[in-house]
């Protein structure tokens, strides 16, 4: 709305990347390309139970410019939340993938239950459980990853049972971590 004619400017898709433009007054011709449209190695599908409004931007955003494919609100039963607002998060990966130079936008999916997700899950499917000292070795090959991470207060015995009968561990160490602690190092780890 700003550009006046001769005026360059960016555009991407998440198809075929990003390329300098030049707007002519009515419309926009495309100039060299600048980058190739980037992706994960993984495709990453983040279950984790929401949190308070801060924790939630900080995860969210931090989430969003480590490449998750999708985010899934979980409900567990020590879950402390159980809504978000999806105009928001969905703002927050917005200015995340801007900032990383992302070329599309993680998709956010309606708050589920732990057992639906589990049932739902696409790929390998992955759980961060306090104190657990194994690691599969099918995360390092997996293309698709369904990454779980428990609220605060940590998964129920139940919750636990679930999960380890569904999933691969996944070691994040010996410290118990935050839920968006735990993000952040699962992905981190994960895009190794």
């Amino acid at each position: 709305m700003r550009l006046k004619k001769g005026n360059d400017f960016r555009a991407f898709n998440s198809d075929s990347g990003e390329y300098l433009m030049q707007y002519n007054g009515k419309s926009a011709k495309r100039g060299e390309k600048i980058a190739d449209a980037w992706s994960q190695n993984k495709k990453i599908h983040l279950y984790v139970p929401p949190t308070s409004k801060d924790r939630m931007h900080f995860m969210i955003e931090k989430a969003s410019e480590l490449g998750i494919a999708s985010y899934t609100p979980l409900i567990t039963e020590r879950a402390q939340f159980r809504k978000i607002n999806e105009d928001k998060t969905r703002a927050w990966m917005i200015e995340a993938v801007e900032q990383s130079e992302r070329f599309d936008i993680p998709t956010i999916h309606k708050p589920t239950y732990l057992e639906e997700a589990l049932k739902n899950a696409k790929g390998t499917k992955i759980a961060a459980i306090e104190r657990i000292d194994e690691q599969s070795s099918k995360i390092q090959s997996a293309s698709e990853i369904a990454l779980f991470i428990g609220p605060a207060g940590g998964w129920t015995e139940h919750e636990i049972e679930l999960l380890t009968a569904q999933c691969e561990g996944f070691d994040l160490g010996k410290a118990i971590l935050r839920s968006e602690t735990a993000v952040i190092a699962g992905l981190s780890k994960l895009n190794q």
